[in-house]
């Protein structure tokens, strides 16, 4: 049997810093894409809910101060037409110049790290990836550990996104982008758990070190 294979481009997410100590957070999300391979099929959506149930809004969520964190649950859902499925997720995370497009190869963008007062390197921008039912491949990927079933939806890959209280004046109206990508292959006669699954797409090759 042929694998099923589907690559979908879901979310990008823009956060702005508007001053030296609030931030304004945006999300955009493209239209699911169903792939169909011989019978069946599979059909993935990324799905972004804040704590309260509530779907993440369109219009972001504005005066977040360095060392605060937003509420973002983002899961995999497998649709009720689909096959069951295995599920990995890429995520990457850059930020740009203050005034500059984001991503944009000609600008060079901020770095991802700084330092605390007592000298140690620490991440700008922080996803609390949950390791119990995600793992992290060599290849950077996050994935699922269990196979999704149609109509369910996966833990949580993280649940919230946290900023560094460290964050300088050189941050001052900079744009995040936290770049997330799922894709699903079917789990008959392919592999005993996610991580023996064959027929995953190859398309990012450069990830976020998250």
């Amino acid at each position: 049997m042929k694998k099923k294979t589907l690559s979908i481009t879901v979310i990008a997410i823009c956060i702005a810093i508007l001053g030296y100590s609030t931030l304004a957070y945006f999300t955009d999300e493209s239209p699911v894409v169903h792939n169909v391979v011989t019978s069946g099929g599979i059909n993935v959506e990324i799905v972004e809910k804040q704590a309260d149930g509530s779907l993440f809004p369109e219009g972001g969520v504005s005066g977040v101060m360095p060392g605060g964190e937003i509420s973002k649950i983002v899961t995999v859902a497998n649709q009720e037409n689909s096959d069951q499925s295995w599920v990995r997720v890429w995520v990457n995370i850059a930020i740009s110049e203050p005034g500059t497009p984001i991503l944009n190869p000609t600008i060079k963008n901020l770095p991802l790290t700084t330092t605390n007062a007592a000298g140690e390197e620490i991440n700008v921008v922080t996803l609390d990836i949950n390791g119990e039912d995600w793992v992290r491949g060599e290849d950077y990927y996050y994935y699922y550990k269990t196979p999704v079933d149609p109509s369910e939806v996966t833990e949580p890959l993280f649940e919230t996104v946290k900023f560094a209280p460290e964050m300088g004046n050189e941050y001052q109206n900079c744009k995040v982008m936290i770049d997330i990508h799922a894709e699903a292959v079917q789990t008959a006669n392919n592999g005993d758990n996610v991580m023996d699954a064959a027929g995953w797409p190859n398309e990012h090759q450069e990830v976020s070190d998250r």
